[in-house]
C-alpha cells in the first residue's frame, strides 16, 4: 500500500475473504467508533473517513441508532466518503408541563 492517502489496498488477508466478511468487518470496526462516542466520526480526514459503497445503508442505520447525523460525498470507485456527527441524529424530545 502507498503512501497516498487516497491509495486503498489490502493490507492483510482473511482465510475468509467473501463480500459479506468484509463488509461486516468494516461494519464492525466503524460500530466500535460511534460506541465510544466521539463528538464527530471521520478518522481525522478533512473529506470524511472512506467507506465501501455497499456498507452506506447499514452505516445509517448504526449512525441512526447511535444518535450521529451522517454527511456523505458521492461514491468514488466503490467508496463514499462518511462524517458523522454525534447529537445531530435524533430530535430531542421534552415534556412540557400545562
Amino acid at each position: 500500500m502507498s503512501q497516498d492517502p487516497t491509495d486503498y489496498g489490502l493490507v492483510f488477508a482473511f482465510p475468509d475473504q467473501s463480500q459479506s466478511f468484509t463488509l461486516g468487518f468494516e461494519a464492525g470496526m466503524l460500530w466500535q467508533l460511534l460506541q465510544q462516542g466521539p463528538p464527530v466520526v471521520d478518522r481525522g480526514v478533512e473529506e470524511g473517513l472512506p467507506l465501501r459503497h455497499e456498507n452506506l445503508e447499514v452505516m445509517h442505520r448504526m449512525a441512526a441508532a447511535a444518535g450521529y447525523a451522517v454527511r456523505s460525498l458521492p461514491a468514488e470507485q466503490g467508496w463514499v466518503r462518511v462524517r458523522l456527527t454525534r447529537g445531530a441524529g435524533r430530535p430531542t424530545l421534552s415534556l412540557v408541563s400545562g
